[in-house]
């Protein structure tokens, strides 16, 4: 860090005999330290004075040790002079035995240098540019605070990469002075910038994209001669990423002109190019999974990145379980006006329980896909036949999702949120055999304390109206219970029953999850949770359930096992529950 200041002053030590000077050796005992409570101050002195590095018990000649503790009080400044104290003293002691020696340093830090005063600025266009003023307000170490060079250091360098991050290719740091004045232990700053002209964006280049000419440049967030910003290059790659057509993306930044014939106001454009390598173009996958609510499942699928040149895609899986059966087929269509995102054609068939039954459930659908103000929106037509013992009414009718989620780490987040409301609406006028409003909401909050503790919970919402409730296919209707629903009961346990004690779902849904996590080690834990709900058709009864479990933080994500016992009832027993996946 530049500064003005005199040399300091060592600080007065208490005369100290010098120890006998014959060629033996001594066994060196450390420093203790006196007067320091703060860790960090006490971690600069261990590095940086030379006796503290020392090991106990390493030897040392009677003259070497003299030499080194010379040198401690003027060490010992310049450990604690990045901490803003300028006029620290220290009393050495001499702790010798026949053999051996040991050192006391007595320090008083006295009263830390603080700012008196900070002048920060940048000259030229970068002056009215918002977003450097706002870095400037928020420069540290600000007047009244303690002069600590780490803070005035990070300051000083992120203030000059938020120039070069903002096009301000030829800015020049024009003075830099800490100008310290111990004896009223006060400091003054001055720091001067000559931002020179902001850079604009030029002409983007596309290489090695396997994809048609103009099907890439869409993509662009930003516009020719608009004002460079590193921020809009990452959401470029960001977005190229997402399409998962290219293996490897690299968007670099043309070298400046060398000649400075531009606008001191406005610099020159500078270009971009963006080199791509095409991913394999067919994925195959295969997985397999377990619960005790769906028992064992093998799922196969194939994608097949782009089809042509206009970046369609192919997407299929095929589930085969003990409970479940399904396959899914995906065609998308890459849909880029306007709001960024997918045409999807799709078509789902699949078998598996609901209540005490066991439908067929046949599904076509066309929707759009697209980012709105950060969340995922879905707005589709789905057309739905549902089959138990015969054919089933066909549903016609229009939904839309919009979900968010934000944590910190996908797999295992210590902080984070996500929610998921699902709206449909089924209409006679578009040839619905049954008309139908049904909402669906969900949300799951995680929040750490600590290392070792997380508190998760979960919520979950339904509500479905209709004339005539026996007509509702049992895939829309809501069911509690099991490892993601109520803990402690069994898979869709709780559920209205019809007359013949069948489980048939209910119209309307509401549970809770409270859970409390903590972890012994990187990889083991447990968990004590508490869940509260039901399906219900007219006012809610909630069930409760309680239980422990064990966590297991796998290479492949979160491992849960869970014992719980439902307390509805004094006749409801123990149960297990086995689950794979992310909290979020």
């Amino acid at each position: 860090m530049a500064q003005s200041t005199a040399e300091p002053d060592v600080a007065a030590a208490q005369p100290l005999e010098s120890p006998p000077s014959e060629r033996v050796l001594w066994r060196f005992d450390g420093v203790d330290w006196t007067g320091i409570e703060q860790e960090d101050l006490l971690a600069n002195l261990k590095r940086k004075v030379s006796l503290a590095r020392l090991k106990r018990g390493t030897s040392i000649r009677p003259e070497r040790f003299a030499y080194l503790q010379r040198r401690l009080p003027r060490e010992l400044h310049e450990a604690l002079q990045p901490f803003g104290y300028y006029n620290a003293e220290v009393e050495l002691k001499v702790n010798q035995g026949e053999q051996s020696v040991a050192l006391v340093a007595e320090v008083r830090l006295n009263e830390p240098v603080r700012v008196r005063r900070r002048d920060v600025e940048v000259l030229g266009p970068g002056a009215t540019d918002r977003s450097l003023g706002n870095l400037i307000k928020k420069f540290k170490p600000g007047v009244g605070d303690v002069l600590r060079h780490l803070d005035y250091e990070t300051s000083k360098a992120n203030l000059q990469r938020v120039l070069a991050e903002r096009g301000y290719f030829a800015s020049e740091l024009l003075e830099a002075r800490v100008e310290v004045l111990r004896a009223l232990d006060v400091a003054d700053l001055r720091l001067r910038w000559a931002s020179g002209p902001r850079f604009r964006f030029g002409e983007v280049t596309f290489q090695g994209s396997q994809l048609a000419e103009d099907f890439l440049p869409p993509l662009v967030p930003f516009r020719p001669d608009q004002h460079f910003n590193q921020r809009q290059l990452l959401e470029l790659q960001r977005r190229l990423s997402e399409l998962d057509y290219f293996d490897r993306i690299e968007v670099n930044v043309r070298d400046r002109p060398e000649d400075q014939s531009w606008s001191t106001e406005e610099g020159p454009p500078i270009g971009v190019d963006v080199a791509l390598t095409p991913a394999p173009r067919n994925v195959y996958r295969a997985g397999a999974s377990y619960g005790t609510d769906t028992g064992a499942a093998i799922k196969l699928g194939y994608d097949r990145r782009w089809l042509n040149a206009a970046g369609h895609k192919w997407n299929s899986d095929v589930l085969f379980g003990e409970q479940r059966s399904a396959a899914s087929f995906r065609y998308r269509i890459p849909a880029f006006e306007r709001f960024r995102g997918w045409w999807v054609l799709s078509t789902d068939l699949r078998q598996e329980p609901f209540g005490s039954f066991d439908p067929s459930i046949y599904e076509a659908a066309v929707s759009r896909e697209f980012n709105w103000r950060g969340n995922n929106l879905v707005l589709g037509l789905h057309a739905r036949r549902e089959d138990r013992d015969s054919a089933g009414d066909l549903l016609i009718y229009p939904q839309a999702t919009l979900e968010r989620k934000v944590m910190d780490d996908p797999l295992y987040p210590t902080r984070g949120f996500a929610w998921r409301v699902t709206g449909r609406w089924g209409l006679a006028e578009l040839g619905s055999d049954v008309g139908f409003q049904q909402l669906i909401a969900s949300a799951a909050l995680v929040r750490s304390f600590g290392d070792s503790n997380r508190l998760i919970a979960r919520t979950d919402f339904g509500n479905v109206r209709l004339s005539d409730f026996d007509r509702l296919p049992l895939s829309f209707r809501f069911f509690a219970g099991g490892d993601r629903s109520l803990r402690g009961y069994g898979y869709q346990e709780l559920s209205p029953r019809d007359a013949d004690g069948e489980r048939i779902g209910a119209s309307k849904l509401f549970t809770a999850s409270l859970e409390w996590e903590h972890m012994f080690g990187a990889e083991w834990g447990m968990a004590v949770f508490v869940d509260g709900g039901n399906a219900f058709n007219d006012s809610l009864d909630p069930a409760l359930g309680a239980g422990v479990g064990v966590r297991w933080r796998s290479p492949v994500g979160p491992v849960r096992a869970d014992i719980a016992r439902g307390l509805d009832g004094p006749d409801q027993g123990i149960r297990l529950h086995f689950t794979l996946g992310p909290d979020l």
